[in-house]
């Protein structure tokens, strides 16, 4: 056949007796990467149902991944198979789902003991409810080991410590559950470089070790939750070139009484908790670079107190802070005077990542501030959630590398226009407006998300949006009757829309109270369908009659697939206008779902 083109379009004969399987034909090493791609050893096995070419072909695989097996004796039988056949398991991933007991993982793990894989990770969730062991044995030759055990009780990990047993060739382990007798496990790790323990909810993890414990390969320490004894580890990990702390209840002091010395070869720090002795600690840190601070459970005054001690320390190290998380307790009442010290300090330290959150506590002490916002040069992420704060004033000079500003609760600035045109690279907004002219200006050549809170006790009057690169909008607003609305937006995948209406304006013999659009997630790509919903309650003959064809003009969508309308009280005179709004061309032409809810008053759906 000649096509338009003038090529010939060949068919491929049909298959003649004794034809080849191409694919069978290839080698055991290209089937057996085509097996490893399913990452599931039962998908694998199921193959062989379909070509006795691949029967067995299974038991060769290097990296192997258990699940959706339900009996712990399956996942015996297939690591007996692999043993028996395969000379070097580099990556075994068994993943136990819920209902299994702690002796079932027990019994798991030690057949993956036997099977001794390069890399090992198993997770299993627990479900019983009483306390329980589950026995970690001895891994000769794995150099990776990632842990996770699930359970509401405490079910502890308890390790092999046998004398002859040790993890020679250990070099990295993540732990995330109760792990009885941590020091006595590290003892037996000659070559751990890197330690992760992630203590489970509630629970309290000890760390004892004997006064002469030293780790020289340890390198990358995290530890997070309840954790008790660190400075028994730390004594022992002089060599660590990584160290992230975000324990509960963590005192820095703690880190400081470590008698064995400075951290000489410690070059990123990250702590979360009581960190008002950070000016000491930095001292022993004399090769830091990277610095991550997140201060919880202090007042005010001590948190202001380490910021001027890090502010000191920061050009001597030629510090970055690559965040700074500052939460200001709900017993401190901040006034205007200590807020702005406290935003001029920040702007100094101008961290990567700022976030900042009061916890309430303006709420209570009703106190409203207006402030001024500072320059961050080298900030490209702030995030502040602070209550009744307005930003009045902005600085002259830009943000150059700001790109995600993010203003909630109560916080909110007046002028967003002139804040988004100092941001020449912002690409997320998330704000709240509160300025008494209820405009909405936004004109942003880099930004691809953003989402605007008109505070709902001022009327909007004007929404102008120029991002020719948006991807996500999301308004949130009180419109008038005659609110202009100009959006630009070549780009959009995702909006919402939400408007309630300052005064009662009617639609038919309804009142318009609140409409909402937004994107259906599971719409096709390249054809975008939206859900329009309208909120009406009873009218009044003298309110003024919305013209809703132009309300829906300016909208930046038009395939409403779906129409959902809602009459509080529920009564018998909505029929016309659910015939009106279906005969509308932007509703009519792609509408195929419709809702109507009357469940808000029953005895008038009765009364009809």
């Amino acid at each position: 056949m000649e096509l338009q083109s003038g090529r010939d379009l060949w068919h491929l004969s049909p298959p003649q007796q004794g034809f080849m399987d191409l694919i069978g034909a290839l080698p055991d090493e290209i089937l057996l990467l085509i097996l490893t791609r399913l990452r599931c050893v039962r998908t694998a096995v199921q193959t062989g149902l379909l070509s006795r070419r691949w029967r067995g072909l299974w038991t060769g695989l290097t990296d192997l991944t258990l699940r959706g097996l339900e009996k712990p004796a399956m996942i015996e039988a297939a690591l007996a198979r692999f043993a028996a056949s395969t000379p070097v398991v580099f990556t075994l991933n068994i993943c136990l789902q819920t209902g299994h007991t702690a002796k079932l993982a027990s019994s798991s793990l030690r057949a993956a003991a036997r099977l001794s894989p390069r890399e090992l990770v198993f997770t299993c969730s627990i479900e019983i409810a009483e306390s329980a062991d589950i026995k970690l044995p001895c891994f000769d030759c794995t150099t990776s080991i990632e842990l996770g055990i699930y359970s509401f009780e405490r079910v502890r990990i308890v390790p092999s410590l046998t004398r002859d047993h040790e993890f020679t060739s250990l070099e990295r382990l993540s732990i995330s559950g109760y792990i009885f007798n941590l020091g006595a496990l590290l003892n037996r790790c000659p070559r751990l470089r890197a330690l992760s323990i992630t203590s489970p909810h509630r629970h309290v993890i000890p760390i004892t070790l004997p006064a002469n414990s030293a780790f020289p390969m340890l390198e990358n320490l995290s530890l997070t939750g309840g954790i008790v004894g660190l400075g028994s580890l730390l004594n022992g990990c002089q060599c660590l070139h990584v160290l992230s702390l975000k324990v509960t209840h963590l005192d820095s002091q703690e880190l400081t009484l470590a008698p064995a010395g400075p951290f000489l070869r410690l070059e990123k720090l990250s702590l979360s908790g009581n960190i008002s002795y950070l000016d000491t600690l930095l001292k022993q840190c004399p090769c830091l670079h990277v610095l991550s601070a997140t201060f919880r459970g202090m007042p005010l005054r001590s948190i202001k107190a380490a910021l001027a001690a890090l502010e000191e320390a920061a050009t001597p190290l030629g510090l970055t802070l690559s965040l700074l998380d500052i939460s200001i307790p709900w017993e401190d009442n901040v006034s205007a005077a200590s807020f702005a010290s406290l935003l001029q300090t920040t702007a100094r330290l101008s961290p990567q990542e700022l976030v900042l959150d009061d916890s309430f506590s303006m709420v209570y002490a009703n106190i409203h501030i207006n402030a001024d916002l500072p320059c961050f040069r080298h900030t490209t992420s702030i995030e502040m959630r602070w209550q009744h704060v307005r930003f009045t004033s902005l600085p002259m000079d830009e943000f150059p590398v700001l790109e995600n500003l993010s203003l909630t609760g109560c916080c909110s600035t007046v002028d967003v226009g002139s804040l988004v045109t100092r941001c020449p690279r912002l690409r997320v907004l998330k704000i709240n407006i509160a300025t008494a002219t209820g405009n909405i200006t936004v004109r942003s050549p880099s930004l691809q998300k953003l989402t605007v809170n008109l505070d709902v006790r001022i009327e909007c009057h004007n929404i102008d949006i120029v991002t020719p690169m948006l991807k996500q909008l999301h308004l949130h607003f009180c419109a008038g009757r005659d609110t202009g609305v100009s959006i630009s937006a070549e780009v959009l995948e995702k909006f919402f829309w939400w408007s309630c209406y300052a005064v009662p304006l009617a639609l038919g013999s309804w009142r318009l109270q609140k409409m909402r659009v937004h994107t259906i997630e599971k719409s096709d790509v390249d054809n975008r369908e939206y859900e329009l919903r309208l909120h009406l309650n009873d009218g009044n003959h003298l309110d003024p009659q919305l013209n809703f064809a132009e309300e829906m003009e300016k909208l930046p969508v038009t395939n409403f697939s779906a129409l959902e309308l809602k009459f509080e009280p529920a009564c018998h005179v909505y029929g016309a206008l659910v015939l009106q709004l279906l005969q509308m061309h932007r509703i009519c032409a792609a509408t195929k779902k419709l809702k109507v809810d009357l469940t808000w008053s029953p005895k008038a759906r009765e009364a009809c």
